[in-house]
């Protein structure tokens, strides 16, 4: 039931914000992703929201799902802003004074997307669908 929740999700469902770090340290990436497909058996509940804690220095890395959902989200293009190709540039944005986090914006028309998508063998390739 909740791996099909993820393979359901849609790029609409995911929220990245840059947070202002309390210690006066580098901004943080936060992402949150919502689940609406989990609890059906007894009908529709709430949707669920996780936040995926950001790894930076650790040795599982490569097999974080917060590096794997930046990943997906830069590897489509999914930000609105066209200059946030890569998370350096996310790391040049500023937060104003008076706010403690910045929304990032994915683009409007990417909303029914999926995220986790299939790949289709081609001649020479694989490429990967839409849908």
């Amino acid at each position: 039931n909740r791996l099909l929740s993820l393979l359901k999700l849609y790029y609409n469902n995911i929220a990245v914000n840059l947070l202002r770090d309390p210690s006066s340290g580098p901004y943080r990436i936060l992402i949150k992703f919502t689940c609406e497909f989990t609890k059906k058996y007894l009908g529709i509940k709430n949707a669920n929201t996780f936040v995926l804690p950001e790894i930076i220095f650790n040795l599982s890395l490569i097999l974080s799902p917060y590096i794997a959902f930046l990943g997906f989200i830069f590897t489509d293009n999914m930000f609105l802003a066209l200059s946030l190709t890569s998370a350096e540039n996310i790391s040049e944005l500023d937060i104003s004074p008076s706010y403690k986090q910045l929304l990032l914006y994915l683009k409007p028309e990417i909303a029914g997307i999926l995220v986790l998508r299939k790949s289709i063998r081609t001649l020479y390739s694989c490429e990967i669908s839409l849908d």
